[in-house]
């Protein structure tokens, strides 16, 4: 009888084992990873502008395109950046 509940009690942990061990490896993290990734899609995170801007430098190198060129001026002039901080 002792030998059969011995057989038992292993074969009952050898089988939690492999239930045990994916769960603790696989699914909890999967689901961990998964709330951590809703939660950033959902936060909303309002920057404020910075106090001051750096000046940045733009160059576009052109070859052939002359029709593109004044719609790529024409976008780096509307965005929000400040004129001044801007060199072409």
């Amino acid at each position: 009888m002792d030998m059969i509940l011995r057989q038992l009690s292993d074969q009952i942990i050898f089988w939690m084992a492999w239930i045990i061990i994916p769960i603790l490896m696989e699914i909890i993290p999967a689901f961990l990873s998964s709330l951590i990734l809703l939660k950033k899609k959902f936060a909303h995170v309002l920057r404020a502008d910075p106090d001051r801007f750096p000046e940045v430098t733009i160059i576009m190198p052109v070859f052939n395109s002359e029709e593109s060129l004044f719609g790529c001026i024409e976008s780096i002039w509307v965005s929000n950046y400040p004129k001044e901080c801007i060199s072409l």
